[in-house]
């Protein structure tokens, strides 16, 4: 694994250890209006 993959690993695993997902439904972390739709559009917005 290159430094700059373990790198992003490593944030990535940080910010999974921060989410509580026990008790969500697949609707509720997948569905139209999901956390992981949430997610991503936050995701993007802060990037640009």
């Amino acid at each position: 694994m290159t430094k700059k993959s373990t790198r992003e690993k490593d944030v990535i695993d940080q910010i999974l250890d921060q989410l509580d997902l026990h008790g969500m439904t697949q609707e509720e972390l997948f569905g139209a209006d999901g956390l992981a739709k949430m997610l991503t559009s936050r995701l993007l917005n802060k990037a640009l």
